[in-house]
């Protein structure tokens, strides 16, 4: 099954990239500047290469953020269930159910067959993957991809959505987006060194030791910058700008609006119970709506409404949108829609209902006999056995 379609973003979508972490920007914007003395922390982003030649920054949602977030919906719906009849899971178990692993060593012996059939049966592991034995998952997340034509060139977006692609106008003067991010700068103010009232002074019993050093440090960051770019002593406003700058950051962000590209793959084996906890934990993760970081300051969003008209599941039977829009309490949430979705959450709904602990453990507790490292002991000490009878009889 695929289940695909064409989500604008309602907010700004910001996720920090780590391999960009020494990025700066001028005072003007421009990343990578030689006057750049603001740290930039910038999103996730990929490079497309057009058939033209031509060579494209591309910024993106991880897929690996979505099933992680997904993987946790599941979890928080098994541990009401359990919960709610007073049973409990150990540490190892849900480290296991959450993250995929219960530590970094899986176990590397050979998977019996009686094992392997529980595993692609059981409605979570099953679905997930990971556990001691790094089983696979039964479903492939994509990548959430701006909808421009560079990615369309690229082949990251199927051309059949090229009528959703970013535009930066309409009409006889329309032409196609070609940058979908944006960039906030941040001014970290000190209420203490821009001065605050008398009655907050009265308040700090060091306030006059501490305003000194403050300002020692102010002018010790301005002399610091200004001896890196190169500025003479008598140009103090230059220097004063510099240090006004070491107190901004910034942060790349993906721009509200834009179009992005959501698929997702289920294989062919999925259970209905598999099929309905994948449901279920993709309808939380949207309905949630905090994709990235920065949430609290009203990043992160995505529009509900594209997700019920345009994302598509392509059934067995039936291809019609997987979610319904409804408006509870003045919110917009999501309830499943497709008629074999429906039928899955049912069954996926009356297993979590009856979770247990066992349904667990085997897939992520470290098995009992390891064959591979008991073979390997019990063959040094036959080695050692071997070398002491030698012994004796050369004594004799």
């Amino acid at each position: 099954m695929i289940v695909e379609g064409i989500i604008r973003t309602a907010t700004k979508i910001h996720v920090t990239s780590a391999v960009d972490s020494s990025a700066k920007i001028n005072a003007e914007g421009q990343i990578g500047a030689e006057d750049a003395r603001i740290p930039l922390s910038r999103t996730y982003r990929t490079v497309a290469f057009t058939p033209g030649g031509g060579r494209m920054e591309v910024p993106f949602f991880p897929a690996n953020s979505m099933i992680g977030r997904m993987r946790r919906a599941a979890v928080d719906m098994i541990a009401q269930s359990l919960r709610a009849r007073e049973q409990q899971i150990s540490r190892i178990t849900y480290r296991g159910i959450s993250c995929g692993a219960a530590d970094a060593k899986p176990e590397m012996i050979g998977l019996l067959v009686d094992e392997y059939a529980a595993y692609l049966k059981d409605p979570h592991i099953g679905l997930f993957g990971g556990g001691k034995r790094l089983y696979e998952s039964g479903f492939k997340m994509f990548d959430m991809i701006p909808v421009t034509q560079a990615t369309i060139e690229a082949g990251m977006v199927p051309v059949d959505f090229v009528d959703h692609m970013a535009m930066l106008s309409t009409g006889d003067t329309a032409r196609a987006a070609n940058r979908v991010t944006g960039i906030d700068v941040i001014h970290r103010r000190d209420d203490l060194m821009d001065g605050v009232g008398e009655e907050i002074v009265a308040t700090i019993s060091d306030y006059d030791g501490l305003f000194g050093d403050m300002k020692q440090e102010a002018v010790r960051k301005a002399q610091a910058a200004a001896k890196r770019a190169g500025v003479k002593p008598e140009e103090d406003e230059k220097a004063a700008e510099r240090a006004s700058m070491s107190q901004q950051s910034a942060r790349e962000y993906i721009v509200p609006g834009v179009p992005m590209y959501f698929k997702a793959a289920l294989k062919k084996r999925l259970t209905k119970e598999q099929l309905g906890i994948w449901v279920l934990s993709l309808k939380s993760v949207f309905n949630t709506n905090e994709f990235g970081g920065v949430s609290h300051l009203g990043y992160g969003e995505l529009n509900l409404t594209d997700v019920a008209s345009n994302v598509i599941l392509h059934g067995n039977e039936t291809a019609a949108p997987l979610f319904n829009l409804v408006r509870t309490g003045g919110v917009d949430q999501l309830e499943v829609g497709h008629p074999e979705a429906r039928e899955a959450v049912e069954a996926a709904l009356e297993w979590i209902a009856n979770v247990t602990n066992e349904n667990f453990e085997s897939f992520y507790t470290a098995s009992v006999q390891a064959p591979a490292s008991d073979a390997k002991e019990e063959k040094k000490a036959a080695k050692g056995k071997s070398k002491e009878t030698a012994q004796e009889v050369e004594q004799s």
